[in-house]
């Protein structure tokens, strides 16, 4: 007989560097780079001398903006996958009373 691959028991341990807190600052580090990157795009618009250097704040936005994005829907899904959790191990102990 196999073991079950998904056990109820068994909790996802995240490491440390994928834990809420470290996730929460890397959103506000890459918040600011963002309206950093932004700032920059408009400065640069604002020169025209300076057009030909549009793609480095471009580069910055495009990049804070994509690890933003992609650590956002992380914590999302972590938030969900918790709170099903919860509500799932609540109907049991409802239904083993």
């Amino acid at each position: 007989m196999s073991l079950d691959p998904n056990p109820v028991f068994r909790r996802v341990i995240s490491p440390w560097y994928d834990s809420d807190m470290v996730c929460l600052v890397f959103v506000a580090l890459m918040g600011a780079a963002l309206v950093f990157g932004l700032a920059g795009i408009q400065t640069v618009f604002e020169i025209p001398m300076h057009y030909r250097f549009v793609w480095i704040p471009l580069l910055i936005s495009l990049l804070s903006g994509v690890v933003l994005v992609s650590i956002s829907s992380r914590l999302i899904m972590r938030y969900i996958l918790k709170r099903k959790e919860n509500v799932l191990m609540s109907h049991a102990q409802y239904f083993m009373k």
